[in-house]
């Protein structure tokens, strides 16, 4: 019997900045998205964040904030319930995907069955089967990582995450592309805004097509 191809299911933390929120939903396109909205929100910005979404996103009311570890599960729970996919990624508002569909589908055949940690404690890409024991409650799994597929671009990464990424910030994220080894692809960024970072996410959009062209051209001898 064939195998099915690889394929993702997104979890999105989410507790502020509807627009950058709904900015990465369309992003993830056409992944099926679990959105965890906590239940503290203003009714204007929940609504602002929720409403009329894609049929492939689902709500996820909660409670807390991004990092609790009960919204996390039962949002990697939902994921695993109502896909097959083979890939959990567990994202927060501020990510962004810096990978088109096809490439992150790519690197996901590449990995079957294997977990990527991200560059923060709420950021994961889980196979399947570690997936399942995230949603049992139980921690994620600690073994060595081969790499993040996480960048972060701001060297403040505390308790808060990165400081928000400006336009200022293209240089060094292009200089990580183009740099950056095929084999070990960057998928996700962090410590993105609608306040700060509206420029710089335009240039990720118009980029992003070109990834596997600008990649190949990047190690062409």
């Amino acid at each position: 019997m064939p195998t099915s191809p690889a394929s993702l299911a997104c979890v999105v933390l989410a507790h502020e900045d509807p627009v950058q929120v709904r900015r990465l939903v369309g992003a993830l396109d056409p992944f099926p998205v679990v959105l965890h909205c906590p239940v503290g929100l203003p009714d204007d910005e929940r609504r602002a964040m929720t409403e009329d979404l894609p049929d492939r996103v689902r709500v996820l009311e909660g409670s807390g904030h991004p990092g609790d570890a009960a919204a996390e599960a039962a949002g990697i729970r939902i994921a695993l319930d109502t896909t097959d996919a083979t890939h959990v990624a567990v994202l927060e508002g501020s990510d962004y995907p810096l990978a088109d569909p096809d490439e992150v589908v790519r690197f996901l055949e590449d990995h079957r069955g294997r977990s990527l940690t991200g560059t923060h404690a709420h950021t994961a890409l889980l196979g399947r089967a570690d997936a399942e024991t995230a949603a049992a409650g139980a921690a994620r799994p600690s073994g060595p990582v081969e790499h993040s597929v996480w960048w972060t671009g701001s060297h403040d990464t505390g308790p808060q995450g990165p400081e928000r990424l400006t336009i200022a910030d293209a240089g060094r994220m292009l200089e990580h592309w183009t740099h950056e080894d095929p084999d070990r692809p960057t998928l996700f960024a962090r410590g993105f805004s609608t306040a700060t970072s509206s420029e710089l996410l335009d240039l990720v959009d118009a980029a992003v097509g070109l990834g596997a062209h600008r990649r190949h051209e990047a190690v062409a001898p």
